[in-house]
């Protein structure tokens, strides 16, 4: 290259502060362009191969769409550069080998030798004296140049970094459905849904879940007060409109504290790109607060698989009744899953969405394990065989093991750290990973992962009433009682923790205000007409108060496992599990009885029989021999159901 360079012209790759200028400016480019970039300025002038770029980039046994990933960062270094692909002033393609870098480019920092051409090149000449005046010229004219950079540019960098003000944690609020028709909101969701499930992989963030995020909705409130409650840094809002096949998306980052605005895009995509189109938007979000980015984090926000738009529509609409939980839509959700899966019979999502169903359905809706065990591991096995990077299906995996397969507690655990490797924002892996822990006696690991769970999504009841349970096992009962009013202000539908109120009030000798949790259970009964009609919860109220006033706690007790109540509820032996009975009398302090219920119990092969080692209630048999030799035997003879 012959003459003077343009300052415009060169290409600064600063690997100290592992950024890009030209001209003094500052350029976006993420993590994968930016190293494909400083590779390409190593060997500037060289001929790159595609094989290179992969064993540097990804290693050479990497199984991914690497071809896509290169074109993909060749695309982002372009348009960061305003490089022409039909006339490159920067990067040259050569068909079917790889990629060239031609322009002026200097690598600073980290004690790399820098390699751009000089602004101003010496003119020729043999005299020393004319050589010597021609450098001082020279090294004056750059000397002005870096003063002029410095003060120019300086400010520019300084305001870049103030600009990000330490963001760690993070919430994306609903995003607005522009759309005009209301039948459309579910899309907006999914979209909110979806964005945050890629953020949330970014393990340097905390993401807050959709469930809190969705709290907001329709609520008036001003940002910093958004942040305060929820504890975050910065908040992610937006709009959704969709006319036709195309879906548009404005995005904006506010740092919350301050309610200044840090970065705002738009993007449009056809229907069927708008999953990939948020990993895009994550890795712009991620770039604007600084995020590290692990390189496994990289490639998955920007490979997302494309999916239809039928089988898109059908997965959305699926995870907004599953996040409903309780609320009877279990059994709609399943149908949109498998909806979404005949329409991509490779959608990985959709089948961890499906397992989740059946799962709860056992869990919510007293479904019969047996009905949808092997669908659940069906959906399982699917969703991990399509993706095996889906921290959801590791997850409801490790769930599904911690259910009905409990034979090596180490694999489970190992599931549950697998699910919140991939995805540490994920609160249901936290959650269940809580109860593992508790069942195994470890009380102080269990209600820390049931506090990361709450940290992540601080509004979701079904949260709160799990934290309240472990909480409970782990002997602190003020904290489980919070838990469990917290959960039931959340959602009155979950009155029946008004049981467990009780149980952990009778355990702090609070016995006036236990009974007095399980007439408020009885008027919730009522009250949702789920049970029985107020006549009959009338007399099983009047059959507690006369039992609790003639003997105290234990004439309550009692009443419970009378023959009148049975009458009054219409459940004969029914009324209770083998388990909950054995429950009752080791409270009452009638072990032969307490014994007797829990044989059965094994026998019947009991869920319950999963806390055996660690329920409070069953304290006072600790001590008996019987109790020891029970666990033995269930340990030998519960296949569902196995204590560690």
């Amino acid at each position: 290259m012959s003459g003077s360079l343009s300052k415009l012209d060169l290409v600064e790759v600063d690997l100290g502060r592992y950024e890009v200028r030209r001209g003094g400016s500052v350029l976006r480019l993420e993590k994968i362009p930016m190293e494909l970039l400083i590779l390409l300025a190593e060997k500037k002038d060289q001929l790159v191969s595609r094989e290179e770029i992969i064993a540097r980039l990804w290693g050479k046994d990497v199984f991914l769409d690497t071809e896509q990933g290169i074109n993909t960062a060749i695309r982002k270094i372009r348009l960061a550069l305003r490089d022409d692909p039909e006339q490159p002033q920067f990067l040259q393609t050569v068909v079917g080998k790889g990629y060239r870098f031609v322009g002026a480019i200097a690598l600073i920092g980290n004690g790399q030798k820098e390699t751009e051409q000089p602004l101003v090149e010496p003119p020729s000449t043999s005299t020393k004296s004319g050589s010597y005046r021609s450098w001082t010229i020279a090294g004056a004219i750059v000397g002005i140049a870096i003063a002029v950079v410095v003060l120019l540019v300086g400010p520019r960098l300084r305001n870049r970094l103030s600009r990000n003000p330490g963001i760690r944690s993070i919430v994306v609020l609903p995003l607005g459905n522009l759309s005009g028709d209301p039948a459309q909101e579910y899309f907006a969701d999914g979209m909110t849904d979806a964005l945050i499930t890629d953020l949330a992989q970014i393990r340097t963030l905390r993401v807050i879940s959709r469930t809190s995020a969705d709290y907001y909705k329709g609520l008036h409130r001003s940002l910093p007060e958004i942040a305060k409650e929820l504890n975050v840094d910065a908040v992610v809002e937006g709009t959704v409109s969709r006319s036709g096949n195309r879906v548009r998306i404005t995005a904006q980052l506010i740092h919350a504290p301050t309610d200044r605005h840090l970065w705002a895009d738009s993007y449009e995509r056809a229907v069927g790109d708008v999953l990939a189109l948020q990993g895009e938007i994550a890795l712009d979000i991620a770039r604007e607060v600084s995020a590290t980015l692990t390189p496994r984090e990289q490639l998955r926000l920007s490979h997302s698989r494309p999916v239809t738009s039928e089988s898109q529509e059908a997965y959305f609409r699926g995870r907004y009744l599953l996040d409903l939980r309780n609320n009877g839509n279990l059994d709609k959700a399943s149908e949109y899953f498998q909806q979404a899966i005949e329409k991509d019979p490779n959608f990985a999502a959709a089948y961890a969405g499906l397992s989740d169903c059946y799962l709860f359905l056992v869990a919510w809706e007293h479904v019969s394990a047996d009905a949808v065990r092997t669908r659940a591991k069906a959906a399982i096995t699917k969703a991990l065989e399509i993706d095996s990077g889906s921290s959801e299906a590791h997850t409801s995996l490790a769930y599904y093991k911690l259910t009905y397969e409990r034979w090596d507690p180490s694999d489970i655990e190992t599931e549950f750290k697998r699910a919140l490797e991939l995805n540490s924002n994920n609160s249901d892996a936290h959650k269940y990973y809580s109860f593992y822990l508790m069942q195994a006696g470890r009380f102080e690991e269990a209600t820390t992962e049931a506090m990361r769970a709450l940290d992540i999504d601080p509004f979701a009841p079904h949260l709160s009433a799990s934290a309240g349970h472990v909480f409970y096992e782990a002997r602190q009962y003020d904290v489980a009682i919070k838990a469990w009013q917290r959960a039931m202000e959340h959602d009155p539908s979950l009155y029946w923790w008004h049981d467990c109120v009780a149980s952990a009030y009778a355990h702090r000798g609070m016995y006036d205000e236990a009974v007095s949790e399980e007439l408020e259970l009885l008027e919730a009964m009522y009250r949702e007409k789920t049970h029985f009609h107020w006549e009959q919860g009338r007399k099983v109220a009047a059959l507690f108060k006369k039992g609790y006033l003639i003997s105290g706690y234990p004439g309550y007790l009692r009443a419970k496992l009378g023959s009148d109540y049975a009458k009054l509820m219409k459940c004969g032996s029914a009324c209770w599990t083998f388990y909950e009975r054995a429950a009752i009398y080791a409270q009452l302090g009638e072990k032969d009885n307490a014994f007797e219920a829990l044989t059965n119990a094994v026998q019947k092969q009991d869920g319950d029989l999963v806390e055996l080692l660690v329920d409070p209630d069953l304290e006072t048999l600790h001590s008996d021999p019987r109790f020891e030799e029970l666990a033995h035997r269930c340990r030998a003879e519960c296949g569902i159901a196995r204590p560690f």
